[in-house]
């Protein structure tokens, strides 16, 4: 009788350790990107059309506050109901010179990135709006997880 209570206690034991892992692994990367942000202080500039509203650029200004590595990053154009997902977004100018910019950009505040989207020809001349999201692999817990940030929307008129 004793042995089995044991082997009860254990599996309990090994069930409630099994859920409590399943869940750190479910809630932990929304909640570290929360608690424990990469982006800080992002904001949207100088929105312009370009090539009769073909092309739409902007400056996204923002500060990298932890060492992390972009693993992705994604994004979709919005216009009223409909949703143009994944965009082709090039990278124009940069405060961090290197071509790697989104990947290696380095921690401190101030930063800078000039980008520029091809606007599909039904949008040309309607206002839209830009979203976005990198995601990244930090030094602390990319091993379980990565952690998804929102991008700065932008809004092109």
């Amino acid at each position: 009788m004793m042995a089995l209570l044991f082997i009860l206690r254990v599996a309990a034991a090994l069930t409630v350790l099994g859920v409590s892992g399943l869940l750190g692994l479910w809630v932990g990367p929304d909640l570290e990107a929360v608690v424990a942000p990469v982006l800080r202080d992002q904001r949207v500039d100088h929105v312009d059309r370009f090539d009769g509203g073909a092309r739409a650029c902007w400056t996204w200004r923002l500060g990298k506050v932890r060492t992390a590595e972009a693993v992705d990053a994604g994004w979709t154009i919005r216009a009223g109901d409909r949703i143009y997902p994944y965009q082709r977004v090039v990278r124009v100018a940069d405060s961090f010179e290197d071509g790697n910019a989104l990947v290696a950009r380095p921690v401190r505040p101030g930063q800078w990135t000039r980008k520029c989207i091809d606007v599909p020809p039904d949008l040309w001349g309607r206002p839209f709006r830009i979203t976005g999201f990198v995601e990244y692999r930090t030094a602390l817990t990319g091993a379980l997880w990565t952690v998804r940030q929102p991008a700065a929307e932008v809004s092109v008129p």
